[in-house]
């Protein structure tokens, strides 16, 4: 087995890798390498009851199957991440490359995930690939953008409030209409 030596300078066998990533209990939804010299991944890690990420195979069996569960807005942008030629920019420059997609769970419904490609230092032309689950965070970034436009809403139409009840109860409604928003989020 091939040592593996991650950004932070940890030193560990693929097994050793395995046995880590999995105790890390939710850091990261799956961790797996892909080998540009003979176009496969074999994957350490993935949390099996959410998402569905086979153990290895060829990086188009990959691709085949992440158009299955990858929403089709982002689709294009996440195929670009495994081009052989980005993968092997990745790795001549030793830096990483990330992005943000949508991803069909188990369930069916997409959540936002997040990955992060970057070489492995210690096995020539090998990417290693970490992808988060990073849903509850663009939901409290959506109530956040959502609560600041209603707040601002809310504060025009006081100020633009007559005698009649008419806007007092606009105003109101767009408050319950935020409180129901926040309750929805949350849960």
């Amino acid at each position: 087995m091939a040592p593996i030596n991650t950004r932070n300078h940890i030193v560990l066998d693929k097994e050793s890798l395995k046995r880590y990533t999995a105790s890390l209990g939710g850091g990261y939804t799956a961790i797996f390498e892909m080998d540009l010299n003979e176009a496969t991944y074999e994957t350490f890690f993935f949390t099996e009851e959410r998402y569905f990420i086979a153990q290895s195979g060829l990086r188009e069996e990959m691709l085949n199957q992440a158009e299955k569960q990858i929403h089709p807005e982002d689709l294009p942008l996440f195929i670009s991440m495994f081009e052989e030629k980005n993968l092997r920019t990745i790795v001549r420059q030793g830096g990483y490359d990330s992005i943000e997609f949508r991803c069909s769970s188990a369930g069916r419904d997409y959540r936002w995930m997040r990955i992060l490609l970057t070489p492995d230092e210690m096995e020539k032309d090998t990417v290693l690939c970490f992808i988060s689950d990073i849903d509850a965070i663009k939901r409290c970034e959506f109530l956040e953008k959502r609560n600041a436009e209603l707040t601002d809403l809310i504060v025009r139409l006081h100020g633009t409030l007559s005698e009649s009840g008419k806007k007092r109860d606009q105003v109101l409604n767009i408050a319950d209409y935020q409180r129901q928003l926040t309750e929805a989020v949350l849960r």
